[in-house]
């Protein structure tokens, strides 16, 4: 019975609260000071993005029935 009050308590609390709200004011918001805003000006990790594009060599022979398969040509990585 002591569970099932303390269970319909903290019921009501979480009701009235929204706990979720609060961390989400706490923690989401990006403004000067706060914890996102600081990893995002400051990020712990070097952030790259590798793009990878590939040419096909040999489009006209394909098109034409010639070439069974397509061949690629890497190009890159380019880094950002």
């Amino acid at each position: 019975m002591t569970l099932g009050l303390l269970g319909l308590a903290f019921g009501a609390i979480v009701l009235v609260v929204h706990p979720y709200e609060l961390l989400f004011k706490i923690k989401v918001i990006f403004g000067d000071g706060g914890e996102i805003f600081e990893l995002w000006r400051k990020p712990p990790v070097e952030l790259y993005l590798k793009v990878y594009l590939f040419n096909v060599t040999n489009h006209e022979e394909y098109m034409a029935g010639k070439a069974k398969k397509l061949k690629f040509q890497e190009v890159g990585p380019y880094v950002y």
